[in-house]
């Protein structure tokens, strides 16, 4: 009975193991995907988003389809999450604050009237640019803080380059498939990625 337990046992853990590195090895939630994320958030703080610039950048259609990001793109992917993410931020606890970073539960004082006017803009082509913009600064300011090497900073292009190529090449896929009404809906007769040209440190190309 004994060896019989050790070997279900044995059995269990020589199953368990491989499926746990398996799926520690396909984790979604890689370099890149912490980089832009955590971008994504730190960015919005300092800016000081207030809770409609992230609803305006965050715009869907009826469907819920998501109009100024590339559906499971590598880059559009960790920025919707690091926005929804800031969308549920608490209230400060025990400090003064000016009026705004008190209203908005944030750290800076706002982005300016400019940005605010583009992001609010019926110009799909014109909110992508302010939200191509904002990405771009956000990640710049990242990889500044990380204090890289030149050997290091090329091997971020490296892994945000082809980021930016795959997220593309899918864009370019929902149009052929006809899956743009769901996948891509503000990216008609468009044929770049406002998020993954930002990230690349790009400013967005019509």
């Amino acid at each position: 009975m004994k060896k019989l337990t050790l070997l279900i046992a044995w059995s269990i853990a020589a199953w368990t193991v491989p499926v746990q590195q398996s799926q520690a090895a396909h984790s979604p939630f890689d370099e890149t995907f912490q980089l832009i994320f955590f971008a994504t958030i730190e960015g919005a703080y300092r800016d000081g988003l207030g809770s409609n610039d992230v609803n305006r950048i965050l715009l869907t259609t009826d469907k819920g389809a998501y109009l100024h990001f590339v559906y499971a793109c590598p880059l559009c992917m960790p920025v919707i999450n690091g926005l929804r993410t800031y969308q549920e931020r608490s209230s400060w606890f025990g400090y003064k604050m000016r009026a705004y970073q008190q209203t908005e539960k944030t750290v800076g004082d706002g982005l300016t009237a400019e940005v605010r006017g583009h992001l609010a803009s019926n110009d799909i082509k014109i909110r992508l640019k302010a939200i191509n913009g904002l990405v771009k600064n956000w990640v710049e300011h990242r990889l500044a803080l990380m204090n890289l090497s030149d050997a290091d900073k090329e091997k971020w292009k490296l892994r945000l380059d082809p980021a930016r190529k795959e997220g593309e090449s899918m864009l370019k896929r929902f149009k052929t498939n006809n899956e743009m009404s769901w996948s891509a809906p503000g990216f008609v007769g468009l044929n770049k990625c406002a998020v993954c040209e930002g990230a690349n440190g790009m400013l967005f190309g019509l």
